[in-house]
């Protein structure tokens, strides 16, 4: 067996840069008839992802339902929900091949403004797991092999339902514009840190001192959305719930009020009755 070489030519000669490759090989075999030889080849494996220092992107978006079948793109932006609408955020590591890559959730809050340390805030998430503080809990999605993303491990999903900034004085619902914010970061897995995160119903506090150690020590980025804004009719509607009660109340002290006034007049009349009867007698 002999492998030809490659002839470069040119227009004074020719070249090439390869030897001449033979093999012999012989087969032997007892016998008088013929035997088919088979021959199987195999590839070789392809090589693991190299891991290199470069640019690492992570990205936060809203998709518009929970599904996650779509996204708001930034020409969409300020998004418009209604109170305890679904919002569904999408953390993803971008422009990434490396399997073993893991993202990690820290906190997620909202502010009113496009700071993350505007005030006020509300955590949607706190070392990854649902802020117990809320009365509607934010829900985690599983991101597995059936989603059908090529890298599962990049991604992380949760929802929440969409609530409005109260004013705490004058107890009414602020029409503002809410953003949220994240805080992530991508590890591979150690003997030190696994980059799993596991939400128990009850942390004790050495678990939640040790799962925030954890998250110190990665190296976080911060990210943000872009707006999303509270349906204004939605805002005036929950204004005039939280003063329906103080109207009634006013509208049952004049009521009262009125009642008292006819019964007065009610007895003033009946005691004077009399009078003009003994004078009409005398007449």
């Amino acid at each position: 067996m002999s492998a030809a070489i490659t002839v470069s030519s040119g227009p004074e000669g020719s070249i090439t840069r390869d030897s001449v490759y033979k093999l012999f090989f012989q087969c032997t075999y007892s016998g008088s008839q013929d035997v088919q030889v088979e021959a199987e080849v195999y590839t070789v494996a392809p090589p693991l992802p190299v891991v290199e220092q470069g640019p690492f992107n992570l990205e936060l978006v809203i998709a518009t339902d929970p599904s996650y079948g779509s996204y708001y793109v930034d020409a969409d932006y300020p998004v418009t929900k209604t109170l305890r609408d679904p919002v569904a955020v999408e953390v993803h590591i971008m422009n990434r091949t490396d399997p073993n890559l893991v993202l990690t959730l820290g906190d997620c809050w909202v502010t009113p403004g496009p700071s993350a340390t505007s005030q006020p805030q509300w955590s949607l998430l706190v070392n990854g797991c649902p802020y117990t503080g809320d009365n509607y809990l934010t829900s985690l999605v599983t991101v597995d092999s059936t989603s059908g993303l090529a890298y599962p491990s990049h991604y992380k999903r949760f929802v929440f339902e969409m609530f409005a900034f109260v004013d705490p004085a004058a107890r009414q619902a602020l029409a503002e514009k809410i953003f949220i914010f994240c805080v992530a970061a991508a590890c591979y897995p150690s003997a030190t840190d696994p980059c799993t995160q596991s939400c128990p119903a009850r942390r004790s506090g050495r678990a939640a001192d040790k799962l925030a150690q954890i998250a110190l020590s990665r190296k976080n980025v911060l990210l943000h959305s872009g707006p999303v804004v509270i349906e204004v009719n939605q805002v005036q509607s929950s204004r005039l719930k939280q003063e329906a009660p103080l109207l009634s109340g006013y509208l049952v002290l004049v009521a009262a009020a009125a009642i008292f006034l006819v019964v007065i007049i009610l007895a003033v009349l009946a005691m004077r009755r009399p009078n003009w009867q003994k004078v009409n007698r005398n007449m």
